[in-house]
């Protein structure tokens, strides 16, 4: 215990403050003779470090003043959940509304998908998507395009064709090639002569017009046509951009109460033959960027209102946090402020020099966790308002800011349960038992990433289970 604290706890009514501590040490200092302070300013001064360190149960007892702090943080937590609540329904609705419009893709464009490949049970019950003849590549190539020209006729989904620079519908893609520079391979005799510097070419993916009119896809002709050819020695993975209009409806319980989105969906199909170990995997990424809608309209009046109750809540939440941050900051400013007067004090009147320790007993790290967690909110409300305005790059950094400032601000209102007396004595325990805690949980993690490693090298190439080290962490983490 600090030998500050100790020489305060001299009056009797003072041991209270601690009274989980059963020694009841009192640091005996004598004052200085040549003191400048007066028994007023002594005792004046003991009385303000006395409620400085009362349990938030005490100074209630001691002056009878409302807790604003408290009623300020209820009503934070209950307005922040309210908003994370809804802030997690729209962004399940647009992450469903991505990933679905994926799969409908990739059934529309992958030849021979499966919704096996969709399922996710661990291990999985079927292997990766994947092509293992050069006829194969050609083929999923030419099947891809031959469906994405007839996207707005096959799909269920909203989709349409983007313009190209004459304002005219677009059904062409870019087929991206990158190849090593040099890449010959001679199985026979067991000779290579290889180059590993990648170079890439970009070519226009065009339909070809036959004799009778029709129009087909050949990859072999955009080759051709543009002097490459394909070799799977040099080739180390191929790219197929495309790029369609989509409308994303917001679906209420019962009709579309939100005011549609307009969106472009960038598709990329990736060919990955990295390895050259005879499998070349194929999958699909796509991403949505925000588009403004020509025109459109619905004829409901609860879009308006839903739209003000949003931008009213975020207001709400911006001001509760503001006067969060502005009681805590207020109340580490008056300790900062004590402590310096207080370390003045005993260095003059008992010629003691305040150590780190006296320092740590003034800092009250709750509101720094508050304070924190009340940027983390505002900066993540700020982006989540963005988001509203159809700036969907922000959705990930504000879900993640929102979610960490949540956990804080429940976190936060743990210090006022020692308004009661029967919650103060767990708290208590728990800061008394936090270093023997932080000490157990140092040796766990040692031997938790020792056996993480281990069975990620011993057993790593022979189980699923233990194929990455992030597999091996989290099967670890579960036993």
């Amino acid at each position: 215990m600090s030998p500050l604290i100790n020489c305060i706890m001299v009056e009797e009514d003072m041991r209270s403050v601690n009274s989980q501590s059963t020694e009841h040490l009192v640091y005996s200092m004598t004052p200085r003779e040549d003191t400048p302070y007066t028994p007023y300013e002594v005792d004046r001064l003991k009385r303000h470090l006395k409620f400085h360190f009362m349990t938030p149960c005490q100074k209630f007892k001691a002056r009878k003043r409302k807790p604003w702090k408290l009623i300020v943080q209820i009503l934070k937590i209950i307005i922040v959940t309210t908003q994370v609540f809804v802030f997690g329904m729209q962004r399940g609705n647009f992450v469903d509304f991505e990933q679905k419009t994926q799969l409908s893709l990739q059934h529309l464009l992958f030849k021979g998908w499966e919704p096996s490949y969709e399922t996710m049970p661990y291990p999985a019950a079927i292997g990766r998507y994947a092509l293992y003849k050069t006829t194969e590549i050609v083929d999923h190539l030419n099947y891809a395009m031959t469906n994405f020209n007839l996207t707005e006729k096959l799909a269920i989904g909203a989709y349409g064709f983007t313009e190209d620079q004459a304002g005219l519908r677009s059904k062409t893609a870019t087929l991206t090639l990158v190849k090593f520079q040099v890449g010959e391979i001679f199985p026979n005799n067991v000779t290579y002569n290889l180059n590993p510097n990648l170079d890439k070419v970009s070519l226009t993916f065009n339909a070809t017009k036959l004799e009778n009119g029709t129009e087909v896809y050949d990859f072999h002709q955009v080759l051709r046509n543009n002097g490459q050819e394909l070799s799977v020695n040099k080739l180390h993975s191929m790219e197929l951009n495309f790029s369609l209009y989509g409308i994303h409806l917001k679906q209420g319980t019962n009709k579309v109460n939100v005011e549609p989105d307009c969106l472009l969906i960038k598709g990329k199909i990736k060919y990955d033959n990295s390895k050259h170990n005879g499998q070349m995997t194929v999958f699909m990424e796509i991403e949505l960027v925000s588009k403004t809608c020509n025109d459109g309209s619905i004829f409901e009046e609860d879009t308006e209102l839903e739209t003000i109750a949003l931008i009213l809540l975020d207001s709400v939440v911006v001001l509760l946090c503001f006067l969060s941050t502005v009681t805590c900051a207020r109340s580490m400013k008056r300790s900062v402020i004590l402590y310096r007067k207080s370390r003045v004090f005993f260095k003059k009147h008992y010629g003691y020099k305040c150590t780190w320790e006296d320092v740590m007993v003034f800092a009250n790290f709750w509101y720094v966790m508050i304070v924190t967690s009340d940027i983390l909110c505002v900066i993540g409300t700020g982006l989540k308002v963005a988001i509203s305005h159809q700036e969907y790059k922000y959705m990930e950094y504000s879900g993640m800011l929102l979610g960490i400032a949540t956990v804080l601000v429940w976190m936060g209102v743990i210090r006022y349960f020692e308004y009661f007396e029967r919650y103060n004595v767990l708290v208590l325990t728990c800061k008394k038992a936090f270093p023997d805690v932080i000490r157990f949980m140092i040796c766990a993690a040692t031997i938790y990433i020792a056996f993480t490693i281990c069975g990620w090298l011993v057993l790593g190439p022979y189980h699923i289970k233990f194929q990455t080290i992030f597999a091996s962490s989290s099967v670890c983490f579960r036993l």
